[in-house]
C-alpha cells in the first residue's frame, strides 16, 4: 500500500478515493468521504466511500462529489470472453462480498 501511495503521489494525484472496507483501509490513513465533504453524486456519504488525501489541505472547505468511472459499466459477455483467456478458477461465494455490499449501501449522516 505504501508503494502505491508513493507512486500516485509522485504522479501529482492529490487524493485516492475508493469504495472499500474501512477496516482494511483506515489503518493506511483513509478516512470516510464525509470527513472531506466528498459525497457520491446524490450528495450522500456511503460508509464505504474512503478518501486518502495525499496533498494536505487539497479538499479545503468545499463540497465535492465523486463520479464513478464508466470503466465499471462493463459488458458481462465481453468480460466472460476475456476471462476464458486465463486458467479456469473456481468461482465461489466469499462473505466479504456481502460485507462490501453493506458498506456501499449504508450512509453516514452529515450533521453540519
Amino acid at each position: 500500500m505504501n508503494a502505491y501511495k508513493s507512486l500516485v503521489a509522485n504522479m501529482g494525484v492529490p487524493a485516492i478515493i475508493i469504495y472499500g472496507d474501512p477496516h482494511n483501509y483506515c489503518k493506511h490513513g483513509f478516512k470516510n468521504g464525509i470527513d472531506y465533504q466528498v459525497s457520491n453524486m446524490d450528495g450522500e456519504y456511503p460508509f464505504g466511500l474512503l478518501v486518502l488525501e495525499l496533498q494536505p489541505g487539497f479538499f479545503g472547505n468545499k463540497k465535492w462529489k465523486i463520479k464513478q468511472s464508466d470503466a465499471f459499466n462493463l459488458d458481462q459477455d465481453e468480460a466472460n470472453k476475456f476471462d476464458k483467456k486465463f486458467q479456469k478458477k473456481e468461482k465461489k461465494y466469499q462473505y466479504s462480498q456481502e460485507l462490501f455490499k453493506m458498506t456501499i449501501r449504508a450512509y453516514l449522516k452529515n450533521n453540519s
